[in-house]
Order: C-alpha cells, then sequence, then structure tokens
C-alpha cells in the first residue's frame, strides 16, 4: 500500500473531464500497487462507483519518488 504524492503532467495531458477528475483524486489516497516494472514504474489503480451502479477503473503508472509506502503486505501463504 502506498500514498501518491504526486502524478506526471503527460497523464494528464491525455485525459479529459471525468477522467481527469477521477485520476486528480488519486492524489494523497493510499492505494494498493498491483505491478511494478524493471524500470521502476509503479503500478496503481482505483474503482469509482458511478450512480448508476456502474463502476470504473484508472490504472496509472508512477515514478517510485511519486509514492510513499505505507504498509507492505506479505505475501499469500500457502
Amino acid at each position: 500500500m502506498v500514498r501518491l504524492l504526486a502524478i506526471r503532467p503527460s497523464i494528464f495531458k491525455r485525459l479529459t473531464g471525468l477522467e481527469h477528475a477521477d485520476v486528480s483524486s488519486m492524489l494523497g489516497q493510499t492505494l494498493k500497487v498491483f505491478d511494478v516494472y524493471e524500470g521502476g514504474l509503479v503500478w496503481v489503480s482505483l474503482i469509482w462507483k458511478r450512480g448508476d451502479g456502474s463502476s470504473e477503473v484508472h490504472a496509472i503508472a508512477v515514478d517510485a519518488e511519486q509514492i510513499e509506502l505505507v504498509m507492505k503486505t506479505s505475501e499469500a501463504k500457502g
């Protein structure tokens, strides 16, 4: 689990309207890391529930400097 401290401006350039608002709202939130690339990019995502019962997910890759470790989770126990 990490806290998102910053998002690259290049990500925002590709977003419009509701997508931009959704991704902006990720700042400061605690999110689960779902992947880490060899180059150091860390992938996080968040799901938004819409009023019509649907949901939307946005996943973004951020640099390690843009996150703060909140809690390490242990590997699944077998």
